[in-house]
């Protein structure tokens, strides 16, 4: 009977687990495509922010479904478990944990716009230095992003999980 429990919950939780990641995914690929647009706008780092919560938020618990998935004790794992959930739940964790890395370029960004907008206008040097931080971290955040992006897309050719 507890073997029968067990697997309607590694079930059910593998169903959690598509339902979070389709999100993610799709939050993902909206943040690819509108990347070009919504840096145009003056709303930029708060529109970013915002998608990327989103996108954060899910591949958090699709997560944390992979890990109940899977038993939730990656040292005691069961035969049951095949080596391709295994290496599964180690691309989600990379993801979530290359996710957590954009969310504080991120937080960053918004830290160095409020700091152009308190600067003295005619400290030239702190403005351009202002300036091109900016610019080189909107380059790093796309960068990240389009490298999660491959990760899935890897994923996705080699694998038949998703």
């Amino acid at each position: 009977m507890k073997k029968k429990k067990q697997l309607i919950n590694q079930k059910k939780a593998l169903q959690d687990r598509q339902l979070f990641l389709k999100k993610a995914f799709k939050n993902l690929k909206e943040i690819t495509n509108s990347y070009d647009n919504w840096i145009k706008s003056p709303e930029f780092i708060e529109i970013l922010d915002e998608k990327f919560d989103e996108f954060l938020d899910n591949i958090y618990k699709a997560r944390y479904f992979t890990y109940l998935s899977i038993g939730s004790d990656l040292e005691n794992v069961s035969p049951d478990v095949s080596f391709s959930e295994i290496m599964f739940l180690d691309l989600v964790e990379t993801l979530y944990s290359m996710a957590q890395y954009i969310d504080r370029f991120i937080r960053h960004q918004k830290l160095l716009r409020k700091m152009k907008e308190n600067v003295n206008p005619g400290n030239v040097k702190l403005m351009r230095y202002l300036l091109q931080i900016i610019e080189t971290d909107n380059n790093n955040i796309l960068r990240e992003i389009n490298t999660i992006q491959n990760r899935i897309d890897i994923f996705n050719r080699v694998m038949d999980l998703m």
